[in-house]
């Protein structure tokens, strides 16, 4: 991963400053912890929490357990297009830097660096240069529509659970708070004015929550190749934040069983995960079983992905003179030959700052869940009352004989 801490920090500064470094394993323990707990903990009913449990453990699934499982399948796939030079050294061409690709004069500079027993003429550097880009590009773009499909799945899923343990079609969220007999003539009326086919709407959902991801891979790609002196926003935007779409490799040597076993898995970085939760968050809009839990899930979701991506790494900056990490800002302080008394009051203080912004994630998530629980609560009632309004409001026709 690059970084490097000063020596003789105390321990749990370290291991946070580590953790904090490795932003897949970060987000998830973000995710699991400032998001899936809370979000399930306050749910409205029992039935409601066990679904919630379910897209919990299935994220966690999807996102992270079988992540960096796909993610290293299509890499070996790709890896094997890289013809030009031996089998032992794709790995690591593989891993090279886009930045390191660029141009040719910048990757002769990393080839004569990295690989000097690789004596290749121009022609054949081209060609090898032209073969990286293409297995690091379209390992990127099948990577995230695999991770996007799945991601994009959850809610369905969830909600199929939920249909299997319960034989209700309904958004479970609402039961209990009103009576049976209200919610069942609510339903059966909405159940009428439903339009179009559920698997369809779900497929095609499906192929949006792969697409999009994949979209921003090819993005980038067309925005790399791009070599003319262009002024397209778009394009200039995506090379830009093409190198933070740098896969994530661990660098561990402890514990030792560990260390083959994650050395070449390729870890999605932060940045890939932006597209891939967007779908996540498709499938939740899309799957939606009422207008109610449509609108509960719209406020939602905008408001945790900007927590998720955004507030807390916000947060830390904010109080650490901004700074994106622990270890950059102890980094600064070596540079200016801080004491080490310095260094680690500094640390200590930037450690419980992160960890501070998780749990200002914690709070963010409660409140705006039970704010949702709330609203819906609210909108059953106004509907079953709208509902009984309506009958009323029904003219009695009645024969008369004149």
């Amino acid at each position: 991963m690059g970084m490097i801490l000063p020596p003789n920090l105390p321990g749990w500064v370290s291991t946070v400053a580590s953790f904090q470094n490795v932003g897949f394993f970060s987000k998830a323990l973000l995710d699991a912890a400032a998001f899936d707990i809370p979000y399930a903990v306050n749910a409205k009913n029992e039935q409601e929490r066990r679904e919630r449990i379910v897209q919990g453990g299935l994220i966690m699934t999807f996102a992270y357990g079988f992540s960096p499982v796909h993610s290293t399948l299509i890499a070996k796939l790709f890896r094997q297009g890289i013809k030009t030079a031996p089998t032992k050294d794709r790995k690591d061409l593989f891993r090279l830097h886009y930045k390191d690709i660029e141009n040719p004069a910048v990757f002769a500079e990393a080839l004569q660096k990295t690989f000097p027993h690789l004596d290749l003429n121009k022609e054949a550097q081209a060609l090898l240069r032209k073969q990286i880009f293409h297995a690091k590009t379209s390992h990127l773009i099948v990577d995230l529509a695999m991770e996007g499909l799945l991601l994009t799945s959850v809610p369905f899923l969830a909600k199929m659970s939920t249909q299997l343990l319960t034989g209700d079609t309904h958004f479970i969220g609402e039961r209990n708070l009103a009576k049976k007999e209200d919610l069942n003539a609510l339903y059966k009326k909405e159940d009428q004015e439903k339009t179009g086919n559920k698997w369809f709407n779900m497929m095609a959902t499906l192929a949006l929550g792969a697409g999009l991801p994949a979209g921003v891979g090819f993005a980038i790609r067309h925005a790399l190749e791009d070599k003319s002196k262009s002024s397209n926003v778009i394009v200039s935007f995506f090379k830009k934040v093409a190198p933070k779409f740098e896969y994530d490799y661990l660098k561990l040597e402890k514990p030792k069983w560990l260390k083959p076993i994650l050395k070449d898995v390729p870890l999605l970085p932060v940045a890939a995960l932006v597209p891939v939760f967007l779908a996540f968050d498709l499938g939740s809009l899309m799957s939606s079983r009422s207008k109610r839990e449509f609108k509960e899930t719209a406020i939602q979701k905008p408001f945790l992905f900007s927590c998720f991506f955004f507030v807390t790494p916000a947060i830390f900056r904010l109080l650490n003179k901004g700074f994106p990490s622990i270890a950059d800002r102890l980094q600064n302080l070596v540079n200016a030959k801080a004491s080490q008394q310095e260094i680690n009051r500094v640390g200590r203080y930037s450690a419980l700052s992160f960890l501070g912004a998780y749990l200002s994630t914690i709070l963010i998530t409660i409140g705006v869940v039970n704010w949702t629980n709330q609203m819906t609560r609210q909108g059953i009632q106004d509907d079953v009352n709208a509902l009984h309004q309506k009958k009323k409001a029904k003219p009695s026709f009645v024969n008369k004989n004149v």
